[in-house]
């Protein structure tokens, strides 16, 4: 069977999970090589926060061939949402989690993908790391109960030495930085530490109001 007889949904959907993974991942072939593939297709990766950061990594990540999913996210999708995050006005109202497994179902309709509505916390984050190979943290830093979660996740997965990958968006522009925690010992390589994050203030920003809208804004922490 070759990737060019799979040509409609009944068809692909007819296959077994390892067929399917077969002809699915056929042209990462020479990219990829095969001991890679079959390393990201048993790996089960956690992704904490699937609006802007998170959400922008799971479509590419079940491409790629990874096919065992833990999403968490406690928000829901809102307009102002869409400028920047892969949801549609169907979305809206939607918990982030649950609209990024269906993406990730409707492209791999075998992935295994659980998730879980709520937030990276104590009473949380060592369930949500049970099992898991890989991190991508997309948890928000905008208020501080998002810091001091991202804190605690790299603190976890720094203990049970796991690579994470993180990121910011910044105008439209996401900026990737991996922390490999089967070697790095200090969380975010020492440049914050845990107490840092939990007592460190929030900036504010507004535009300047003798300025259009389109002009820079003024931040004060």
């Amino acid at each position: 069977m070759t990737d060019f007889e799979i040509a409609t949904p009944a068809a692909a959907r007819a296959l077994t999970a390892e067929e399917f993974q077969a002809v699915f991942t056929a042209r990462n072939h020479g990219v990829i090589s095969p001991e890679d593939q079959a390393r990201i297709g048993a790996a089960k990766i956690l992704v904490a926060g699937c609006g802007s950061i998170g959400g922008a990594a799971v479509e590419p990540l079940v491409r790629l061939g990874f096919r065992r999913f833990v999403l968490t996210d406690p928000g829901t999708y809102e307009l102002t949402n869409l400028n920047r995050q892969n949801a549609t006005v169907d979305d809206l109202g939607r918990n982030k989690a649950a609209v990024a497994a269906d993406r990730v179902r409707a492209i791999n309709p075998h992935a295994e993908v659980e998730v879980v509505e709520v937030g990276v916390g104590d009473a949380t984050v060592d369930r949500l790391l049970d099992g898991i190979q890989v991190v991508i943290d997309g948890v928000d830093v905008t208020t501080p109960s998002g810091l001091r979660a991202k804190g605690l996740l790299h603190e976890r997965v720094r203990e049970r030495r796991l690579p994470l990958m993180t990121g910011w968006d910044m105008s439209a522009t996401q900026y990737v930085r991996v922390y490999d925690y089967r070697i790095d010992r200090q969380i975010f390589d020492g440049a914050v530490t845990r107490r840092q994050l939990d007592e460190m203030p929030m900036w504010g920003c507004s535009p300047s109001s003798s300025r259009p809208p389109r002009s820079r804004a003024t931040c004060s922490p």
